[in-house]
């Protein structure tokens, strides 16, 4: 989502994903949430923060689309050059470690 959005909608979307997951750890968590009482286990809340997590992103990446001109050949390529080599080997560290 980055450089596609406002951030305003950004701050808002993770607003609501924050009031849903609430409910989802509820449900997985609390004495009495109907998860729970399935027989469901989660471990460090994993589940819940990994399935909404998931979720949260098919959801952004079906709102937003493909981008226009980036497959369809309508754009050079040039257009959609990296932010930035530096930042992409930090990003690449961190995931490694």
């Amino acid at each position: 989502v980055a450089m596609r959005l406002k951030f305003f909608v950004y701050i808002l979307y993770s607003l609501i994903a924050v009031i849903f997951y609430s409910f989802v750890a509820h449900w997985i968590s609390a004495d009495g949430g109907f998860l729970k009482d399935m027989g469901a286990h989660d471990f460090a809340g994993g589940a819940s923060v990994h399935v909404l997590g998931g979720t949260n992103a098919l959801v952004a990446t079906l709102f937003l689309g493909p981008r226009l001109g980036r497959f369809d050949g309508t754009k050079p390529i040039t257009d959609f050059f990296p932010s930035s080599p530096a930042s992409q080997c930090l990003g690449l560290l961190c995931l490694w470690w």
